[in-house]
């Protein structure tokens, strides 16, 4: 449809996979090191919860979530995927060398016998999950709010355009921001009543999601690394958008990527079709356009954009082939 409407011209995409293939190249590692940001991301918010998610599986995970993501509609998939391998294969195992000094001056090695960490519970998980994606979304409205604003400074002629959509960014950004702060609050009040249900024994599972997400949410200086990690996924996305532009022979700004796309990449959250495709497409082709832009650049950059998306979706495939074959025997 996007194709027989002008949207799109599939030649373009191949010329630019020809022609410059650095481009799509820088493009591929920008939006790979993006996940490698959120499975630390990750990992930290679960320590602070009191589950030892080492940063390496985090990372594993969050190309499988990709994986999973790509195929289903919406993102939510792919995160129900990657809380269902971690609860079913563990945490892995710990052990290594402890190294004394002894009173002569010599060392003496300790082996420490690995062991294996026992699964953590989903809903636990899930709860960690939670506000590391609320997190993400957080730092997505907060540079996205700064690239409206910066644009509309700068091109006063678009605020019919650029005005709506930043004071609805802004509105997203402050709600937000409010309940990062109260969210502490808020879950032990939901935590105290569950446990004073008469339905505690049933409940326990929820109540203990939510103890694992107020310890993680009520340390604020967790909250503000998340966000700041958050900030530098965004960056590695708009450099991504940039370099998938730059193959396409667009000469479109980093401030003018950061101002359009985050739109078209809210979009492919929507469970309509699998990762998005077609409305994240679409969704950017209309903003572009309505910005002054010719009506096919906004589609060409996010489908060129997807075609890494989907490529670095095989190095999760990879992944979870790799997981599966390490899997705990016994289920949690």
């Amino acid at each position: 449809m996007l194709w027989n409407s002008g949207l799109l011209d599939p030649g373009r995409i191949l010329e630019a996979f020809r022609t410059h293939p650095l481009w799509v190249g820088l493009a591929f590692l920008l939006h790979g090191a993006i996940f490698l940001v959120l499975g630390a991301r990750w990992s930290m918010i679960a320590h602070r919860a009191g589950i030892p998610l080492p940063v390496g599986l985090a990372q594993k995970l969050t190309f499988v979530s990709h994986f999973f993501s790509s195929l289903l509609p919406g993102n939510g998939a792919g995160e129900v995927a990657k809380a269902w391998i971690l609860t079913r294969q563990g945490l892995g195992s710990q052990g290594g060398t402890r190294t004394l000094r002894n009173a002569d001056g010599s060392v003496t090695e300790i082996v420490k016998r690995a062991q294996e960490i026992a699964p953590p519970a989903m809903l636990p998980v899930v709860g960690t999950m939670v506000l590391d994606r609320f997190c993400g979304m957080t730092g997505l409205f907060l540079a996205w709010c700064t690239c409206l604003t910066t644009s509309l400074a700068l091109s006063p002629a678009k605020s019919p355009v650029l005005a709506p959509v930043l004071a609805g960014a802004v509105t997203v950004l402050v709600a937000m921001l409010a309940v990062l702060w109260l969210l502490p609050s808020l879950g032990g009040r939901l935590e105290d009543r569950l446990n004073r249900s008469r339905w505690q024994k049933w409940l326990r599972p929820v109540s203990e999601g939510l103890t694992a997400l107020r310890e993680a949410a009520q340390d604020r200086g967790t909250v503000a690394r998340a966000l700041g990690l958050s900030l530098v996924s965004q960056l590695l996305f708009y450099g991504a958008c940039t370099a998938c532009a730059r193959a396409l022979g667009h000469d479109l700004s980093f401030l003018t990527l950061g101002t359009t796309m985050p739109l078209a990449a809210l979009s492919n959250s929507i469970p309509a079709t699998p990762g998005g495709v077609g409305i994240g497409e679409f969704t950017a082709g209309s903003f572009f356009s309505a910005l002054g832009f010719a009506k096919a650049t906004g589609a060409e950059i996010m489908l060129l954009l997807r075609l890494v998306l989907w490529a670095l979706a095989l190095v999760g495939f990879v992944v979870w082939l790799t997981l599966r074959r390490t899997a705990a025997k016994e289920p949690s």
